[in-house]
């Protein structure tokens, strides 16, 4: 994310309401072939959806999930909070 505007594996996605809430639902197709894809759901505070369907992973070497990290890649300080965290395997 930049100045307001979410971005994943170079596909631009969408703007993001600064200081409020917002969802992220996350599936990942990991492990084996064919090619894998991610779906992203995103809602903000006013109910609007946005689906994401079919990103591509970023390389083709990620096939399993040893850890899970966030991180800022901007320029400036600031804050990020995160709630409600839930990763399960299926």
């Amino acid at each position: 994310m930049r100045n307001g505007h979410l971005s994943a594996a170079g596909t631009d996605l969408c703007d993001l309401p600064a200081d409020q809430w917002v969802r992220f639902e996350a599936q990942c197709e990991i492990g084996g072939l064919p090619a894998r894809r991610r779906r992203l759901r995103i809602t903000i505070p006013d109910r609007t959806t946005r689906l994401f369907d079919g990103l591509p992973l970023a390389g083709p070497s990620f096939w399993k999930l040893t850890g899970l990290g966030f991180c800022s890649t901007g320029d400036e300080a600031v804050g990020v909070y995160l709630s409600d965290l839930s990763l399960t395997g299926r």
